[in-house]
């Protein structure tokens, strides 16, 4: 009964900090002259959700006989949440930490596998387009390997409801170095649109 009362109190406080979190962007989002709205990080963001919802305990669901983990209720908010900035018209950018999900053979000194959203699995599935930001550790400004080695950080489109051509081999590298900007990604991913309200 006692860790019962404990989840409950870390529930409490963690719907608290959502809720001021919540108000706060909001306000923005209502604001006059607030063109874009940056939420750093949304991967904290949605374990704070999980928190607020479950607690430090896991919600146990039996599926085909077994016991896994449920996060229906926590999924439903965020996506609640991603719906909701639409009705603003305003550009909302989630800063997102990836993490490395390994899949088929390797080892620590060779790993194959990809990077995947940590907090919020469905991200790619509620927004208009997903970005991913990488560093490289083969850069080296004189090098003439321009190709490998020629450039420092590099904007990967992963997702384009927009533009769907620039998912894949297209939007590998779309953007780099001083072009990594807001108003360069939405020229590649809307040509038609006006950056200037951007700046």
């Amino acid at each position: 009964m006692r860790e019962k009362a404990v989840n409950d109190v870390v529930k409490g406080y963690f719907r608290d900090h959502l809720n001021r979190v919540n108000d706060a962007m909001y306000a923005l989002l209502d604001h006059g002259e607030v063109r874009v709205l940056c939420v750093d990080t949304f991967g904290q963001y949605t374990n704070h959700v999980k928190f607020a919802t479950y607690g430090y305990e896991d919600k146990l669901i039996r599926v085909g006989g077994k016991l896994v983990k449920s996060f229906g209720e926590m999924n439903q908010e965020l996506i609640d949440l991603l719906n909701s900035f639409s009705r603003y018209g305003k550009h909302v950018v989630l800063c997102h930490k990836p993490k490395d999900e390994y899949e088929g053979k390797g080892d620590a000194s060779k790993p194959t596998g990809r990077l995947t959203w940590e907090g919020f699995k469905y991200l790619g599935n509620h927004t208009n387009v997903v970005i991913e930001h990488e560093v490289n550790p083969k850069w080296d400004p004189n090098s003439a390997d321009e190709k490998k080695s020629g450039w420092h950080w590099r904007v990967n489109v992963r997702r384009c409801q927009r533009n769907p051509e620039l998912e894949g081999p297209n939007g590998v590298g779309v953007l780099t170095d001083e072009m990594v900007t807001l108003a360069g990604l939405v020229s590649v991913i809307d040509p038609e649109a006006d950056v200037g309200e951007l700046l």
